[in-house]
């Protein structure tokens, strides 16, 4: 599978080589033109073309000539070409979802082009602004601006908005359920992409068309759809309708249980969304993968992936997105629940977690007015309430699924759907008529024109010969008032003395001004170049900051790589027995956690321990990374599954690697690195757990009592004097024995006014709350009290809480 997925990058970077290529020379010629332009509007927009063509190459590029273009449009006061400015720097924004900030430019550059009239930049920010409400899922709005892009489009010959506006309202249409209108609208896209000989639109068109085939059930034709856009984007090097295919096709094999295939594609369109940056695409590519290991039971694997869809689609703030994986999440609990039907109690819990899942994703429908997450979320409330016995509410949530039903499909809006889809065939069929047609009315249009070019010529006669008339009368005036004039030559010469004064006097002022103008232009020169140099700063710092930006980000990606999957401690190893459940609550303050967990599975020990590293963020990150690495050398080399023996090495290893000692801060203060840690060992077989700490301590909650296990007041690290071994402690165990492991992240955590922190006695009393909930439910319970806690407030430290159950 792995070298199937890099066949396939290294297929899509030659396409898209191919046509980054093209645009670098294109960027090399605009500059070219750009350093011989002596003019402030040409310059302008030769700008925003290099912007444009940033797009493809270098997107986060593109905003830099926005923003100079604008500058010189503003120095200028060229209304025109700030409109065009703040609408690329509306899209930039929209292209980053940041669509506050994108409908703040838009509504600037709406105003602008009003005041002067622009109607061919009107339609193309109407139609702008319509893609946001599209993304907002504000519809109605999404459907109002992209109909005035139409009607503008339409007046100034504008068939490219004409298009693009068609495809917001049929999209506005189909998350509204509403698909014959949907249809009817990406037709007329797509008509209009072929007569413009637009491959890239009509790509767009094919996916559209054969979504909503899918969402009718014909399968058959909803891949042919979706394999003639993916050839398109194939042709054009276009990766992430390349991407959205895959995603499609993939969709349907789950529909026809053919889930092998569909993991092949999912996998690929995920790779591609990977190296893109596109979080959007991976979510999606995640709800699909997780739905896939749920169809096929393996639910461990399916809560990952959902949860990881979950937390970007709140991260970008995609409430359609929200309300679909919380459907999956309560479908998960739904059958989750059917497998417990012999334990009540635990087969309960989940239900009534699936019914809030289903109810939030309910209400995020209603509130957006989003058909499928309505019906969806009622079909999974109903199955709930009638599995509890409550078959009224069951019935309840079943008329509602019935109506929201029949709202998005009946046998009206098929038949119009294919009578749109025929006649769209047989329109294809008379483009080259049309074409005929069109070419015709051109060359009526160019006769019209010479016509009119010839009585302009014929007025323009008329105007001369006038004007020769009324030059012949002034010429005639004037001589009369030549006599005149030399009557008054006398009174002139008296004057020209006094003139002559008053020049001398004039010219003394102007050499002043003059030199007043050169001392200000020097000024101005000195300012320009010191703009100039703070800019070029600006730019460095920038690029500095994206650059530390990236190296924090792979030293995520890193550490999360080191960090284990504790579903190895829930699974038999060799007939041998594992714990019942387990959970881990991992949030980091920054990008990378000083915080880290650590489990590991070797015979018949589990071995499970819980670090918390000097300081958060990079610091501490790296020090965690080494906390990980030593384990790994002690535990799975050496083979040592004595718990204070192992931080007895560890403390060593520490020590020894740790060569700062002696060195000082800025302040002259020495610098401390160190680990505080607990460590468990398991022994499954003899039903025993022995335990090793410095500092971090150990929970056991045993018949709803709950025991501190103390450990060792002593820190692993430099500048730690050696105390000798630490201590081990060894427990019987019961079946039911819970325990915590934890950093002091949450405990240390200010509530939302910053006047008291969370204690270790609210943290205790929560614990025990929780203890008839599973040890999932219990890291959901642990999470949300931990946010409520702290409202709006920042989270002050790393925090790590990790339970497991006997």
């Amino acid at each position: 599978m792995k070298s199937k997925n890099k066949t396939l990058l290294l297929f899509m970077l030659v396409f898209a080589f191919i046509n980054l290529n093209g645009q670098s020379h294109k960027i090399d010629s605009l500059r070219i033109q750009l350093s011989k332009s002596n003019n402030d509007s040409t310059s302008s927009n030769l700008l925003i073309e290099i912007g444009k063509a940033f797009e493809m190459v270098n997107p986060d590029s593109s905003i830099v000539f926005y923003n100079n273009a604008l500058l010189i449009a503003n120095k200028n006061n060229d209304e025109k070409i700030q409109a065009i400015a703040k609408r690329h720097i509306g899209n930039w924004h929209i292209d980053k979802r940041e669509y506050d900030l994108a409908l703040d430019n838009l509504h600037q550059a709406l105003k602008i082009a009003l005041g002067i009239d622009n109607k061919f930049e009107i339609g193309r920010i109407y139609n702008s602004i319509g893609l946001v409400y599209n993304n907002l899922n504000v519809f109605d709005k999404a459907i109002e601006y992209s109909n005035m892009a139409v009607d503008i489009a339409a007046e100034v010959n504008d068939s490219i908005t004409l298009s693009y506006s068609y495809n917001n309202i049929g999209l506005a249409y189909y998350n509204r359920s509403i698909y014959d209108e949907a249809l009817k609208y990406f037709l007329l896209s797509a008509k209009i992409d072929e007569l413009n000989g637009d491959i890239k639109g009509l790509g767009q068109g094919y996916i559209n068309v054969g979504l909503i085939h899918y969402t009718l059930g014909n399968t058959d034709q909803a891949i042919y759809y979706y394999e003639q856009s993916i050839k398109i984007a194939e042709e054009l090097g276009e990766v992430i309708d390349i991407s959205i295919g895959y995603n499609n096709i993939a969709i349907i094999y789950k529909q026809l249980e053919q889930y092998d295939k569909a993991l092949v594609y999912l996998e690929k369109a995920l790779a591609i969304d990977k190296g893109l940056g596109d979080k959007g695409g991976m979510a999606i590519c995640y709800i699909n993968i997780g739905d896939v290991y749920l169809k096929i039971g393996d639910f461990n694997r399916a809560r990952r992936y959902f949860m990881q869809s979950l937390k970007i689609w709140d991260e970008i703030h995609d409430d359609s997105g929200t309300a679909t994986v919380l459907y999956y999440l309560a479908d998960l609990n739904i059958s989750l629940a059917k497998k417990e039907s012999h334990n009540v109690e635990v087969r309960d819990s989940l239900l009534y977690a699936a019914i809030e899942y289903s109810e939030k994703s309910l209400e995020i429908g209603k509130r957006r007015d989003y058909l499928p997450a309505q019906n969806s979320a009622a079909e999974s409330l109903k199955t709930i309430y009638a599995l509890l016995g409550n078959y009224e509410k069951a019935f309840e949530y079943l008329e509602i699924y019935v109506s929201t039903k029949e709202k998005i499909i009946n046998e009206e809006k098929i038949r119009s759907i294919t009578d749109s889809e025929l006649k769209w065939e047989a329109e294809r069929r008379q483009l080259q008529i049309e074409k005929l047609e069109t070419e015709r009315e051109i060359d009526k249009l160019e006769l019209i024109r010479k016509k009119q070019e010839t009585k302009q010529q014929r007025a323009v006669i008329i105007m001369v010969s006038a004007g020769l008339l009324i030059i012949s009368v002034l010429l005639f005036v004037l001589q009369n008032r030549l006599l005149y004039t030399k009557k008054q030559n006398q009174v002139i010469d008296l004057q020209k003395k006094v003139l002559e004064d008053n020049y001398v006097r004039l010219n003394e002022k102007t050499e002043e001004i003059q030199a007043q103008n050169e001392e200000i232009e020097a000024q101005n020169y000195e300012i320009q170049a010191q703009r100039d140099v703070a800019i070029q700063q600006k730019e460095f710092i920038e690029r500095q900051n994206q650059a530390i930006t990236n190296s924090i980000n792979y030293a995520k990606r890193i550490q999360q790589a080191l960090l284990p999957d504790l579903s190895l401690l829930d699974e038999k190893y060799n007939g041998l027995d594992s714990i019942t459940d387990s959970f881990v609550l991992f949030q980091p303050k920054e990008i990378v956690s000083g915080d880290f967990y650590w489990a590991n599975r070797i015979n018949n020990h589990l071995i499970i321990a819980v670090a918390d590293c000097t300081g958060h963020g990079v610091p501490g990150g790296f020090m965690s990374m080494l906390g990980i690495s030593f384990l790994n050398e002690i535990v799975n080399k050496q083979e040592n599954y004595i718990a204070n023996e192992i931080l007895n090495q560890l403390r060593d290893i520490v020590n020894i690697t740790l060569t700062q000692a002696g060195r000082k801060d800025e302040d002259d203060n020495p610098i401390l690195d160190g680990i505080n840690i607990v460590i468990a060992v398991i022994d499954i077989e003899k039903m025993e757990l022995q335990y090793s700490g410095s500092f971090n301590p150990l929970y056991l909650v045993r018949n709803n009592t709950l025991s501190i296990l103390k450990t060792d007041r002593t820190t692993i690290g430099v500048f730690v004097k050696n105390k000798g071994s630490f201590t081990n402690y060894n427990i019987k165990l019961e079946k039911g024995d819970t325990f915590y492991m934890f950093s002091d992240g949450y405990i240390d955590q200010f509530d939302e006014s910053g006047s008291q922190r969370y204690k270790y006695s609210r943290f205790k009393n929560l614990l025990l709350s929780i203890q008839n909930e599973s040890l999932q439910k219990q890291k959901e319970i642990l999470y949300s009290t931990f946010e409520k806690w702290k409202g709006n407030n920042d989270q002050i430290d790393d925090i790590t809480v990790l339970g497991f159950r006997i």
